[in-house]
């Protein structure tokens, strides 16, 4: 049988607008020939699904003193309607404090019980900034899923002055009236004084200390120093125990981090955490997305 390609909707690639004014900013960058790699790599197993970050994403050879995107947790679920639905959100790293992650495209390919292939997805995220935290999450159409693969390419390393400040997130509310699919609402922060367009906000969904899921939608534009509602919509009906999220605010460009709302440097600001995601080890800290416990 062959592989039945899942959708891939045009808004589905994803756009981290923290990002595109700093990267201009940079004063030297590696160019990649956006080829997958596999060599020296590291695996992080979890539930559903196996997500590997090569030590040589993009470029054949990683710049001088970078190192490679880092898996943090990914998990995936099969909704309960609509059929032929599968949910999977993947949380990953760039741990480099000088280098920007351009064009990273997080290819996924499906797969049934007896491990043939049976449909595959894919996000691009436009940049990971220094030190942060980003997510690829999507409700793929495919049939048979019972779990997933899923591995990097990243275009381009781009050196920048780092100090990404946090867009501010408030606690997730869970929607489950819509007949269409279960829906996480959530107010965003602009942390900038320059108006920020185009960004969307990826929504983990996590029971316990697993990931289930998630899904991105876009943001309208967020004045600046103002407040938006966004209201992400998973694509599928899921059970009422998967009652926490974590959110992630993925910019099409990034500001200057100089450019505060409230003025001053531009430190990294540190996100908060009521429910943990359930990391491997790691506690998830992105400069561009913050972690919140739900209201139900």
């Amino acid at each position: 049988m062959s592989p039945v390609p899942a959708r891939r909707p045009v808004s589905r690639r994803v756009t981290l607008v923290l990002a595109a004014a700093l990267a201009l900013v940079a004063p030297a960058c590696s160019k990649g020939n956006d080829t997958a790699t596999t060599a020296s790599s590291t695996t992080v197993a979890g539930p559903g699904g196996t997500a590997t970050a090569g030590t040589a994403q993009g470029p054949t050879t990683l710049p001088p003193n970078v190192a490679p995107l880092k898996v943090v947790i990914q998990g995936m679920t099969i909704p309960s309607a609509p059929k032929g639905r599968a949910s999977y959100a993947i949380v990953f790293s760039n741990p480099n404090v000088w280098y920007i992650a351009e064009g990273v495209t997080v290819d996924v390919t499906f797969k049934d019980a007896k491990g043939s292939d049976v449909g595959t997805d894919s996000l691009t995220i436009p940049a990971v900034a220094p030190k942060s935290d980003a997510a690829a999450a999507h409700t793929a159409k495919v049939d048979g899923a019972t779990k997933f693969t899923a591995s990097f390419r990243v275009a381009n390393w781009r050196q920048s002055p780092g100090g990404y400040p946090a867009f501010g997130l408030s606690a997730p509310e869970f929607d489950r009236s819509s007949v269409n699919g279960t829906q996480v609402k959530l107010k965003v922060t602009n942390p900038y004084n320059v108006a920020v367009a185009r960004a969307q906000v990826a929504v983990v969904l996590v029971n316990g200390l697993t990931v289930v899921g998630g899904d991105t939608a876009a943001a309208p534009t967020i004045p600046p120093g103002g407040t938006v509602e966004v209201t992400v919509r998973m694509g599928g009906i899921f059970s009422p125990t998967i009652n926490s999220a974590k959110a992630f605010v993925l910019p099409a460009t990034l500001p200057n981090p100089k450019a505060l709302a409230g003025g001053g440097g531009g430190s990294t600001a540190t996100p908060t955490t009521a429910k943990p995601a359930g990391t491997t080890g790691t506690t998830a800290k992105a400069a561009p997305g913050t972690t919140a416990a739900v209201r139900r």
